[in-house]
């Protein structure tokens, strides 16, 4: 006999269907439970996902905050500071294996390994092998003030994540714009040779450079920024630029290009109320943007008694002078979506062109014929579907800085008609 047969005759086939049956309903029974629910279809609730932090003590909050001082002050101790950068300077320029200038000298591997063999240890991190090859160059060499600049640039990167941890009061990773402001105002006071500007502008100043990281950043509007995105970001390399350069007036954080933006606010409020109306703002930029843009701009953007504010301005001032951005992009696309649906069709985009057939007019401009000028638009985009511009045709098609200047404004339009 198999033991299969033998099993059979031990035990009760009914049984078994009965214990299995039994143990399915415990089951499902268990489940319903879990689930916030019985056999009632009317009475079911979705279980608790979210639970709302607790509130520190304040004993908690200072020996949190005393823990965290201690941990800043020990890491703050192992990055390199300009002693440390004076002796790995020296050190690079006394192992060059040649006599070029010191823009030209390069270093081999042997060289590289015995510099980190001679510092100290907390140089280490910064001559591992991966480095090296990253580094080097065709000859199988790095040039020093590669290597040099590298280790600056790595070093500047951590101490300001370090600094910035320190206005994470909630240990998230991000900051709230209250946070970022605060940090930013510190930093001023801590590098006045680089901002230099009157003590009433610092408010507005801080006001301007907070609001380019989080027009960029947080472009979902949740109130936050990542600190390691940040950190990441083009929008800090350029604000890690006025160390270079503090008087680049095409940098959005040197003081001169904050006075210029604050300047255009003040020009525009003519009434002195603080505010910016919907036929002040259509003088910005001497009246060059279409009035169907202007409207929607006071429709999409937060606004208090139809008027905008310095921010809402500045996210504004923003949006146009960056066509070329993700975010400036969506936003700008809004606007130009008149009815919501998603898309530009060809009769909207022949809207939009037809309300800045004034303001060509009014400049002066040469006028296009509007089929002609909605043909190459299509043809620019190229959109999946031939009839319909999508926000995410513009962004792939690498030309959206052009279509949107051209439907929004009439500088735009008329370097297009007159591009060579």
């Amino acid at each position: 006999m198999s033991w299969a047969s033998a099993l059979k005759e031990i035990v009760d086939e009914n049984e078994v269907k009965e214990l299995y049956k039994s143990e399915e309903n415990i089951e499902k029974e268990y489940f319903k439970e879990l689930m916030g629910h019985n056999n009632n279809k009317n009475n079911f609730k979705i279980p608790q996902f979210f639970f709302k932090k607790k509130k520190n003590t304040k004993l908690q909050n200072q020996l949190q905050k005393a823990s965290y001082y201690s941990l800043h002050s020990e890491i703050n101790d192992n990055l390199l500071n300009e002693d440390d950068l004076d002796e790995l300077w020296i050190a690079l320029c006394e192992s060059s294996n040649n006599h070029e200038p010191q823009a030209f000298k390069k270093l081999s591997y042997f060289d590289f390994t015995a510099i980190s063999a001679a510092l100290p240890e907390k140089f280490k991190e910064y001559f591992s092998t991966k480095i090296f090859y990253q580094l080097m160059d065709e000859s199988g060499y790095i040039y020093i003030r590669t290597f040099f600049n590298y280790v600056v640039k790595k070093v500047s990167f951590k101490q300001t994540r370090l600094d910035l941890s320190l206005y994470d009061t909630d240990n998230t990773g991000f900051l709230t714009e209250d946070q970022f402001e605060d940090y930013l105002t510190d930093l001023i006071k801590s590098l006045p040779e680089i901002f230099e500007m009157n003590e009433t502008f610092e408010k507005f100043y801080v006001c301007i450079a907070a609001r380019k990281f989080f027009f960029f950043l947080d472009p979902h509007h949740k109130g936050k920024i990542n600190i390691r995105e940040t950190l990441m970001s083009s929008v800090y390399q350029e604000f890690y630029n006025l160390k270079e350069n503090k008087d680049d007036n095409y940098n959005w954080f040197s003081v001169n290009s904050a006075m210029t933006v604050y300047g255009q606010y003040l020009n525009l409020d003519v009434d002195g109320n603080g505010m910016i109306s919907r036929s002040e703002l259509s003088n910005f930029c001497s009246g060059v943007y279409s009035d169907i843009f202007l409207d929607r701009v006071f429709e999409q953007f937060p606004t208090y008694n139809n008027e905008m504010d310095f921010q809402a301005f500045l996210d504004f001032h923003l949006m146009v002078n960056n066509l070329d951005k993700p975010e400036s992009i969506a936003l700008v696309f809004r606007c130009l979506d008149l009815e919501g649906v998603g898309y530009l069709s060809k009769p909207v985009v022949i809207h939009h062109y037809k309300s800045l057939f004034e303001k060509m007019v009014r400049f002066g401009f040469d006028i296009t014929e509007e089929e002609n000028i909605v043909v190459e638009l299509f043809d620019m985009a190229h959109p999946e579907d031939t009839e319909k511009i999508k926000v995410q045709d513009l962004i792939k098609c690498g030309m959206a800085s052009s279509i949107l200047g051209i439907l929004i404004d009439a500088r735009g339009l008329n370097n297009h008609d007159n591009r060579e």
